[in-house]
């Protein structure tokens, strides 16, 4: 997917983050040379299921704790194959009382 999705052939300044490129005339425009986890020709079909679990995990951790960015910054990594923050990012939970 990486070597599709950051193809300067098909995709101008791959590295940089423009979301206009597949915006035409206000609407979304799908590319079947989009690789990402939802669009595309390789859409998972999974997809349905993972959504549900990551809300009810997600959910489930701001109910019951308050995160703090101890360290690190969300600056992301360069050219990873999933969306990683650059460097050391350190959480803390809280717990909610």
């Amino acid at each position: 997917m990486t070597s599709v999705m950051h193809n300067p052939e098909n995709f101008p300044d791959p590295e940089k983050f423009i979301p206009d490129r597949f915006i035409t005339d206000g609407e979304f425009v799908n590319d079947v040379r989009v690789c990402v986890f939802s669009l595309g020709l390789r859409n998972c079909v999974g997809k349905q299921l993972a959504v549900s679990e990551y809300f009810i995990f997600s959910a489930d951790i701001i109910r019951h704790f308050r995160l703090e960015k101890i360290a690190g910054s969300m600056e992301p990594a360069e050219h990873t194959a999933i969306l990683l923050p650059k460097g050391d990012m350190r959480i803390k939970f809280h717990q909610r009382t």
